[in-house]
């Protein structure tokens, strides 16, 4: 199978970019394409395409695929047009078997051990690694509109944040959902960590609800490999690999040498030395997380101000309908 995952990113590039770009350079049947107006100053592995392009510019490109007004006003609304990809940059794509996206908030491991045996027509739920089997109808299903939910045309025209990458009634999972397609859970493979912990507390989605897993305990990436290491209430070191590992909303500090094999510890990576109980313990971090503070407040008002926005859009909707059956009737 071949990869293509389109990574879009604008502002300063985060410290750990050249980890990033290392654990990507282990994924050999995957092609990243990464698409900024940074400057990229790291060795780019052969599997890595460097893209310089301003906001403004991507803005434009997206655009010109699309015959109503976009509203992109800001890097962040770029989740909401994550789905439009395979449609975006069809022409791009024409060569590989999945196309997707992905952020930079995350170091990768063997990905392809982790990948599905058969085919499924979406890989993962989750916006920060999603892949979609390359296919016309799957690359244009995220125009398809449920009875009901905002359309596509809606959300894409709105500088509100809908979430349309991921779940949620306006996610585009809930499209391929009601639309029969496949998709392969990943969700329990990937090192998931929890943004309103200090520490590296593991969350997934289980049916309708997002699990946690406490525990003390770190990670090390070990020449393409992401491993788990977590002390158990016996003392005993559990080891476990992952696809990848993902730190949302997680600020890292990052200064190691040796860029093949190193440790990730709560906020920081550090080089690698052998792990033991001494190591884990001294890890964990105490005391209150005000950054969670900070991220639930302002996540309760975005989905306040969400909330208002989709029923001012539901309402404009409904007087649109009505003047055009009004129109239909004048006519008659």
């Amino acid at each position: 199978m071949k990869y293509i995952v389109f990574c879009p990113y604008f502002g300063k590039l985060p410290a750990h970019f050249n980890l990033w770009l290392k654990s990507c350079s282990y994924n050999k049947s995957f092609e990243f394409v990464v698409i900024t107006d940074d400057c990229i100053e790291d060795i780019i592995p052969v599997n890595v395409k460097y893209i310089k392009m301003t906001f403004e510019q991507f803005k434009k490109v997206i655009q010109r695929k699309f015959e109503f007004p976009i509203a992109l006003d800001n890097p962040y609304k770029l989740c909401d047009f994550k789905p439009t990809y395979g449609y975006v940059f069809e022409e791009d794509i024409l060569n590989y078997d999945y196309w997707g996206y992905c952020d930079v908030d995350l170091i990768f491991g063997d990905l392809e051990k982790f990948m599905p045996d058969k085919i499924y027509d979406k890989i993962s739920y989750l916006g920060h690694l999603t892949l979609y089997r390359n296919d016309i109808n799957i690359n244009h299903c995220f125009k398809q509109c449920d009875k009901g939910v905002l359309s596509y045309r809606d959300i894409l025209g709105s500088n509100m944040h809908f979430g349309y990458d991921e779940i949620g009634e306006y996610g585009i999972n809930s499209k391929f959902i009601s639309k029969g397609y496949t998709i392969y859970h990943l969700e329990q493979s990937i090192a998931d960590i929890y943004c309103y912990n200090k520490n590296m507390t593991l969350t997934y989605k289980k049916n309708n609800d997002f699990m946690h897993i406490k525990g003390k305990r770190i990670f090390s990436f070990e020449e393409g490999k992401i491993y788990s290491w977590t002390l158990s209430q016996s003392k005993e070191i559990e080891k476990q690999e992952y696809a990848y590992i993902h730190f949302q909303k997680r600020k890292m500090i990052c200064n190691i040498k040796n860029v093949d094999k190193f440790l990730v510890l709560p906020h920081k990576f550090i080089n690698y030395m052998d792990i033991n109980e001494k190591i884990i313990k001294d890890s964990q971090e105490k005391g209150v997380y005000l950054l969670s503070v900070k991220i639930k407040i302002k996540a309760f008002f975005h989905l306040l101000h969400r909330i208002i926005i989709i029923i001012k859009i539901k309402h404009t909707n409904k007087i649109d309908k009505f003047d055009v059956n009004k129109q239909k009737i004048v006519k008659k």
